[in-house]
């Protein structure tokens, strides 16, 4: 998992079950992450432990076994593996594969954008991420730069997407995780009918939210950086983002009517699977 998100303050447990804890290596809202050792599988993953103090509220524990369900039916190279999640004497786990890299987002700030080549390898692995999950008939609801970790391997950048938090599964009553009419997301990625309504986000959506990723990628920022969130909400919704070529000369037309048609305000107008995505972005490829 990725590292640039050191704890300062962490009473580190010596162990949960079958995990030796052997060091902390991120914080979140909700949780912190450390290395550890399975003893009983011999191998080193990343664990995800609950924060005790949110585990007594009934909305967000749920939260937390439903990421550690949802993430452990999927099986796909450029998603992080869950391979457990439980409790321990009263301490909420998830255990990860662990990922030795940094996040997309922390990769952009060190680069400042990317080119075009590099962003397009980077979104056919995120688009596969995506059709796995639509397969599965799962929605990530919370795609962004900083839920993919990035990784080298063999001179070559591999992605997987990780952070399960907001994920449903389609026709999932969550009527007591979020209300209709509750936006649920990060609001720099988050697509007009999602904004509106989380209930109503589909896997279009996630596609909208992976356009805005790409937009980032070649620009260096998010479509819409200025405003407040209201002022962000209703731009997504009604603005055209800034042509990508005006920060990124060499990216393509191809590029761009994908990126366009992507980021479309209309659901419908949008690629409907990550499959037809997948068709245009190997289309996009140099020849």
């Amino acid at each position: 998992m990725a590292n640039n998100s050191m704890p300062t303050s962490v009473r580190r447990p010596a162990r949960i079950g079958a995990y030796q804890i052997l060091a902390a290596i991120a914080k979140g809202g909700m949780s912190v992450v450390y290395r550890a050792l399975d003893t009983a599988q011999q191998r080193e993953t990343a664990l995800k432990v609950m924060l005790p103090e949110l585990s007594t509220k009934p909305n967000l524990l749920e939260r937390f076994h439903r990421e550690g369900r949802l993430g452990a039916k999927l099986q796909h190279e450029n998603i992080v593996r869950v391979f457990e999640s439980g409790e321990r004497h009263g301490i909420q786990f998830m255990a990860l594969e662990l990922v030795e890299g940094i996040d997309l987002d922390f990769h952009l700030e060190q680069r400042g954008r990317l080119s075009p080549e590099e962003a397009l390898q980077l979104m056919g692995q995120a688009a596969r991420a995506l059709a796995h999950m639509h397969d599965h008939k799962i929605v990530h609801r919370d795609i962004k730069p900083a839920n993919f970790i990035l990784a080298q391997s063999n001179g070559q950048s591999s992605m997987k997407l990780i952070d399960f938090g907001l994920a449903r599964e389609k026709n999932d009553d969550e009527r007591r995780l979020a209300r209709r009419g509750t936006a649920l997301g990060t609001v720099d990625y988050m697509a007009p009918e999602q904004a509106n309504d989380s209930n109503s986000a589909d896997v279009r959506s996630d596609i909208y939210s992976l356009g805005c990723t790409w937009y980032e990628l070649l620009a260096g920022r998010p479509p819409f950086p200025d405003g407040d969130l209201a002022d962000r909400i209703q731009q997504h919704a009604e603005v055209d983002p800034p042509d990508v070529r005006q920060f990124s000369p060499p990216t393509t037309v191809a590029m761009v009517k994908t990126l366009q048609r992507m980021m479309a305000k209309d659901p419908t107008c949008r690629y409907q699977t990550p499959s037809e995505l997948l068709q245009d972005l190997a289309a996009c490829q140099p020849r």
